[in-house]
């Protein structure tokens, strides 16, 4: 999400600035337009993958295989994660 609104504030700008009657930076525009095209398969898999471990954590019907506790390290040191 954060990046689509990076994106969105690149795009932003320099179509106020064509609309002010500037001389727009299209360069800006273009690496916007990537951030928030970059954002759609990003924010699709973050809500896949939020659907399926509420789904685990609510019991609903998931294959036993598919979720594992894993005991490793993390960005944080050593600590559990849910593998799906």
């Amino acid at each position: 999400m954060v990046l689509g609104v990076i994106g969105g504030a690149l795009v932003g700008w320099p179509l106020g600035t064509a609309i002010g009657g500037g001389d727009p930076n299209w360069t800006l525009a273009a690496i916007g337009g990537a951030c928030i095209i970059g954002s759609i398969p990003l924010g699709s898999a973050f809500n896949k993958h939020a659907i399926r471990t509420t789904d685990l954590y609510n019991g609903k019907e998931l294959t036993p295989a598919s979720a594992q506790l894993y005991l490793g390290p993390t960005n944080n040191g050593l600590g559990l994660a849910l593998k799906l």
